[in-house]
């Protein structure tokens, strides 16, 4: 990952992790091996294990349609792909992976194709929502995420105080920064990436 800005956050209490929570909600960047199926990128790729995407991941979106068939739908350079626990109530239930209700959404449905890796890489853009932010994020905020400067520079700017408790050690660009100096450098990224790692106790 050749991003202009690589920032690097220890923080001393997972409890810290708190504000980048919406940051995962929004979305954020990993590489990947194109073309291999979307429950091939999440256990081989990302490390998750494949019981947990059974029985936890119930609902998938891959550029805005639910998907059934996390086996054949194959990952592209690009992609938005959206995860969440079991949502409540009939929009949750006819959304749920090869659920019930799930020839309501027939239309909508991502249609299958069989996936095929290559030797190629790229980026996919992941979304985290509800149990799965608590669950999911601290896992691919440890390892590595490219984030937008902008959606980075605001929540700097909102809650640096709290960050600021937390932190115990902020390293951009292999040198060490204080979290005023982040925030402004972040800021003048623009409309640019950041390579972000946040590191915590136990993670």
């Amino acid at each position: 990952m050749n991003d202009a800005l690589q920032l690097n956050l220890t923080l001393n209490a997972k409890s810290g992790l708190t504000p980048f929570y919406p940051l995962l909600q929004r979305g954020f960047q990993v590489q990947t091996r194109l073309g291999c199926s979307v429950h091939a990128f999440l256990s081989e790729d990302l490390g998750i294990e494949s019981d947990y995407i059974e029985n936890r991941i119930q609902t998938v979106f891959l550029d805005g349609h639910p998907v059934d068939d996390v086996e054949k739908t194959a990952v592209t350079d690009g992609a938005v792909l959206a995860l969440s626990a079991a949502m409540p109530g009939l929009v949750g239930a006819t959304m749920r992976r090869s659920g019930v209700l799930a020839g309501f959404r027939d239309t909508i449905t991502y249609r299958a194709s069989d996936a095929c890796a290559s030797d190629a890489e790229g980026f996919v853009t992941i979304k985290l929502f509800n149990l799965l932010v608590r669950e999911l994020g601290p896992g691919f905020l440890e390892r590595a995420v490219r984030v937008e400067a902008e959606v980075l520079a605001d929540l700097l700017g909102a809650h640096g105080e709290a960050l600021e408790r937390h932190c115990e050690k902020a390293v951009c660009n292999g040198e060490a920064i204080s979290m005023k100096d982040l925030a402004e450098t972040v800021s003048s990224q623009g409309k640019g990436l950041v390579r972000l790692t946040v590191q915590t106790p136990n993670g």
